[in-house]
């Protein structure tokens, strides 16, 4: 473990590149979009600033995609065949934090098995069972800025609760491996996530041949030089 936590950390506190400046009006976009919605954000965290601070910066990365590409997304026609036909069908990304349909599917089943997290357990819980139903309402949810904050703090705090020792880490550490979870896929393994977060593949993706950064450095770096601060000042 301290080889492994050695190694990211020498990733992370390595990068120089400062990522306002790659995407300055992506970057812009996103710093204000987390200011518009503070009151959103303290409701969502119970004003636990280091935990919001700590989740935003997790999901930063993806706001800065969003913003670049948002023209080019149009789910209507995915969001029908996700309701009628489940993620057999189709499964593709919603609102500023690219939320996918499979992990908020995923994030469910996990909180519902976690017996620390019987708060959360009972807010994503559904009144139907019929299951077009819920996959409705679950559109519904991620289509809903107030909801995507809600799945970002379970999906933190379930994450916290799968790896314990994660707990006594350094913060800018924290926020790299859970940017890479959220990136790569929270379920895969510790050495998995870990080996992501020195792959340079944000914002095109592994195939793209063009240069690429590392989805952790971008969450590390907000969260360093942006996060604490912009929710502390949105606090006083």
């Amino acid at each position: 473990m301290k080889s492994i936590v050695l190694l990211l950390c020498l990733s992370i506190y390595g990068t120089s590149v400062d990522y306002s400046k790659v995407w300055p009006e992506d970057f812009q976009y996103a710093v204000q979009f987390i200011k518009a919605h503070n009151h959103i954000i303290h409701e969502v965290f119970n004003e636990n600033d280091e935990l919001a601070s700590m989740t935003l910066s997790v999901g930063f990365p993806e706001m800065l995609r969003y913003n670049a590409f948002k023209d080019f997304f149009e789910t209507k026609s995915l969001e029908v065949a996700y309701v009628k036909y489940g993620l057999e069908a189709v499964d593709f990304s919603i609102g500023e934090f690219q939320m996918k349909p499979s992990f908020a599917e995923s994030l469910e089943k996990e909180v519902e098995n976690c017996g620390e997290l019987i708060d959360l357990r009972e807010v994503l819980s559904y009144s139907h069972l019929n299951k077009q139903q819920i996959r409705k309402e679950r559109i519904e949810r991620l289509k809903d800025m107030k909801w995507q904050l809600i799945y970002m703090k379970a999906f933190t705090l379930f994450m916290f609760e799968k790896y314990p020792n994660l707990k006594t880490e350094d913060d800018e550490f924290k926020v790299a491996f859970l940017a890479s979870a959220y990136n790569y896929g929270f379920q895969s393994s510790f050495i998995e996530i870990e080996n992501w977060t020195r792959v340079h593949a944000f914002p095109h993706g592994l195939k793209a041949n063009v240069e690429q950064y590392a989805y952790s450095d971008i969450a590390a770096f907000y969260y360093k030089n942006f996060g604490k601060k912009l929710i502390f000042q949105i606090n006083e």
